[in-house]
């Protein structure tokens, strides 16, 4: 079991040190997550004045931030599975609500799309992390007849895009723009 007096350990560390900086495993947790998303870069989010190029920043800041989770799957599950409080996760919460409040998103809806958006980054990043089919997995579907499942089968053989539905959930969140 992870624990602080193990990491400690592992860390060459005694476990006095370690309950100096965090009271247990979930603040320990919680700075190395604040820390990891502080590698996110913000400036596709950067609001300065009108924001003409909405789409195309807020693909390149999802598509940076999947990178970032992407690099280091054990720490995209630790995002994963707690909410993750401190200055580099409030940055980026701020960052991502001010831009949406640019493009015109009335708060709650901003806020509905900041869990959209947060939500579609860690699941990316937890899916391509198990991309690849496990012996079992591969066992599985060489029992399936892919006629039984036309639909799928086409997926399977189509190219991807990098980010697939990224774009339909940022159609989905940007108002539409008069040109």
């Amino acid at each position: 079991m992870l624990s602080l007096r193990s990491v400690a350990a592992a860390a060459g560390a005694t476990p006095t040190a370690m309950y100096t900086y965090f009271a247990d495993m979930d603040d320990l947790l919680n700075a190395v997550g604040d820390a990891f998303v502080g590698r996110i870069p913000l400036a596709p989010l950067a609001v300065d004045g009108s924001v003409p190029d909405a789409p195309a920043r807020l693909g390149r800041f999802v598509a940076s931030a999947v990178e970032v989770l992407t690099a280091s799957p054990g720490l995209a599950d630790v995002l994963a599975r707690r909410r993750i409080v401190g200055p580099h996760a409030l940055a980026l919460n701020e960052a991502l609500l001010r831009f949406l409040a640019a493009q015109g998103l009335e708060p709650a809806r901003a806020a509905a799309a900041t869990y959209a958006l947060t939500t579609y980054v860690q699941a990316h990043a937890l899916f391509e992390a198990s991309a690849t089919l496990t012996p079992g997995g591969e066992r599985a579907l060489a029992q399936v007849d892919p006629a039984d499942f036309p639909l799928t089968a086409a997926l399977e053989t189509a190219a991807a895009p990098p980010l697939p539905g990224l774009d339909v959930l940022l159609d989905g969140i940007l108002p539409a723009r008069e040109s």
